[in-house]
């Protein structure tokens, strides 16, 4: 969809929505019992990307930096002893202190962030919490294996070199935690004319910091001084405009069903502003993502962004 603008916001937004947003970073511990298991072992820790950094994980506990502000991120444990190598991903939630165990390496072997991105960060630190009730006889056995030695539960969880065998030691847990993962009831976001009414309010009171933290959360930081200077051509606009609050729905889309992050597309018509006989249009695109909705594009008739 594209309106008649002299610029597109919406070329730049993706990028530019996320300038509110620095790098965080992480807290990772060993567990005592990880901790004493892994002696001999030689373990790091790295981003999920090829170019992440490394850090050293011999020690006992470790900070990672992260230049996203999504509420929990994958990481990889890179473990090597007698040159057996073993890769495990682990899941890592911001603002806590993330203890790395068995619980740690059985979640991230299950799910990956993405089967978690409709939860928020509470939500989602509750599901990993209460992994052990939602597996109380497979835990028992993957205990087993852990308590044997961390090589044996390595062994026992890999994929490689024994599929089948994988999937009959590790699908049943597999459907379970699943299927407890779709039973978690999110609390409805606010509706999409909600956030628009809002929205626009915002843009009249000047209201950076609500404008800012409807930003989606996963997006790039490039861009960040455009998009503060966009919100001041913004702001003068609409008080050209005499401050418009109401507005009509022109049109409305929903993605389809095989989206996986749900996106809704509106078009609405400003009205009662002071530019007569002249169809002033905005374009939304909100993204239900991380227990929330967010703002993920937007666009206007009129603004010139530079």
């Amino acid at each position: 969809m594209k309106l008649s603008v002299k610029a597109s916001v919406a070329a730049v937004l993706l990028s530019t929505f996320s300038s509110a947003y620095a790098s965080q970073t992480f807290s990772l511990e060993k567990s005592e019992e990880f901790f004493e298991l892994s002696k001999g072992y030689n373990i790091s820790v790295k981003g999920i990307h090829t170019d992440s950094e490394v850090h050293d994980f011999n020690t006992r506990a470790v900070k990672v930096d992260n230049d996203s502000n999504v509420p929990f991120y994958r990481y990889l444990l890179e473990i090597e002893k007698d040159g057996e190598e073993w890769s495990k991903q682990i899941i890592v939630f911001s603002g806590v202190d993330n203890v790395i165990g068995l619980d740690a390496l059985l979640f991230g072997q299950f799910l990956n962030t993405t089967d978690l991105d409709h939860l928020d960060e509470k939500h989602a630190y509750d599901f990993y919490r209460n992994l052990h009730d939602i597996l109380p006889q497979e835990y028992k056995v993957f205990k087993g294996e852990y308590e044997k030695s961390l090589s044996d539960y390595l062994d026992y969880m890999e994929i490689n070199a024994d599929f089948e065998g994988y999937i009959k030691r590790t699908g049943a847990a597999s459907d379970k935690i699943n299927a407890a993962l779709q039973a978690v009831e999110m609390p409805e976001p606010s509706s999409p004319e909600q956030l628009i009414s809002r929205f626009i309010k915002a843009v009249n009171d000047k209201d950076e910091a609500w404008l800012l933290a409807q930003q989606l959360p996963s997006s790039s930081e490039r861009g960040s001084g455009i998009y503060t200077r966009g919100l001041d051509v913004l702001y003068r606009y609409f008080d050209a405009l005499g401050n418009p609050a109401e507005f009509d729905v022109v049109r409305q889309e929903e993605s389809p069903s095989y989206i996986k992050t749900p996106h809704t597309y509106i078009i609405v018509e400003l009205l009662n502003h002071t530019e007569q006989g002249k169809k002033i249009e905005m374009e939304f695109t909100f993204v239900d993502t991380f227990g929330g909705r967010y703002v993920g594009e937007y666009d206007i008739t009129g603004v010139h962004f530079q």
